[in-house]
């Protein structure tokens, strides 16, 4: 059976990135006892969400109940869900995370997977001892760092990274996620020897790597939704000043991850050095403007998100925009 392709992106108020997100609610009839089950597909905004905004997601699920119960006719609204789940899969497929929640006892838990990617097809399950990953009630950036080996949000992983430094701090770096690590020096100079380093490399691992500056915004791309200026407070956009604020990006996974949306939406494409040319949909579509793999690292590094999600993004809006979607 062929993968379903699936679109993790959406566009929302004025071309705004959106990350979709699964809610799933059971209720019972108010009147005649009967369950039935209500998937939504929604999306939330991408460059803003942090785990505060997932709980609140996932409290705000048994809202979405609304529906004519198929047994007696009788409207279901949102005081009789009994149990929801509120499902996000990493756009990179670092792994995905499910909130349960038990509106009778108030009680919400979590799971998470990793690396696993989203199954939009995959039958809802509404009882935590169940399923299966690591298991815990208190969602925070510790216990999510652990369980998926990268920050959730890497905008707010470079504002804690940053506040780690005095001022007369010059030196120093940190994993992100795999395939991302940040680094502060003196000079670009100064991080290009901090990344060619014994500890970075053995860190970094394996493959081809990019070192690119924060505050670099790709030229002809469009960041005007998470670019620097947008997630990095003033004091740390002065902190920075006079400093190289990179990132160590893996292009590997920046390309892995073009070829598979490519592949998975059934788009043919040409790959002429680092450049993917000729997309063209089943139909001979042709995009007109080749996806240059430096932009795509360029974007993930300016706004703060792994290689895995810039590319995963940008090829998702050149799918997009062939398939006539948004």
């Amino acid at each position: 059976m062929a993968e379903p392709f699936v679109f993790h992106f959406s566009r929302g108020d004025h071309g705004r990135p959106e990350i979709m997100y699964i809610a799933d609610v059971r209720a019972a009839c108010g009147l005649c006892k009967h369950e039935q089950i209500q998937r939504f597909y929604h999306a939330t905004p991408f460059h803003e969400l942090t785990l505060e905004g997932f709980i609140n997601l996932a409290r705000g699920t048994a809202q979405k109940t609304d529906y004519e119960c198929e047994n007696c006719g009788t409207m279901v609204v949102p005081e009789h869900t009994l149990r929801t789940t509120t499902t996000l899969g990493m756009a990179d497929e670092s792994g995905v995370l499910v909130a349960f929640h038990d509106l009778q006892a108030d009680e919400l838990s979590f799971r998470g997977t990793a690396p696993r990617r989203l199954d939009p097809q995959e039958l809802p399950g509404f009882d935590p001892a169940k399923a299966s990953g690591a298991a815990t009630d208190d969602l925070d950036d510790e216990w999510f760092e652990h369980t998926f080996d990268r920050a959730f949000n890497l905008k707010r992983a470079w504002a804690e990274f940053l506040d780690e430094f005095d001022d007369d701090d010059d030196e120093g770096w940190t994993q992100l996620a795999p395939g991302c690590i940040a680094i502060l020096a003196p000079s670009f100079e100064s991080a290009e020897a901090v990344a060619q380093s014994d500890e970075v490399s053995e860190a970094a691992g394996n493959g081809a790597f990019v070192l690119l500056e924060i505050t670099q915004a790709p030229d002809d791309f469009d960041v005007s939704y998470g670019a620097i200026n947008r997630w990095l407070a003033p004091h740390h956009r002065e902190f920075i000043k006079g400093r190289s604020a990179a990132v160590l990006l893996s292009a590997d996974e920046a390309v892995r991850l073009i070829a598979r949306t490519f592949e998975v939406a059934l788009l043919k494409f040409e790959r002429v050095d680092s450049d993917y040319t000729a997309i063209t949909t089943p139909g001979e579509i042709v995009h007109k403007q080749p996806l240059r793999l430096l932009q795509v690292l360029q974007r993930a590094a300016h706004t703060g998100i792994t290689p895995g999600e810039a590319a995963r993004l940008s090829a998702e809006e050149i799918a997009a925009e062939l398939l006539r979607v948004w």
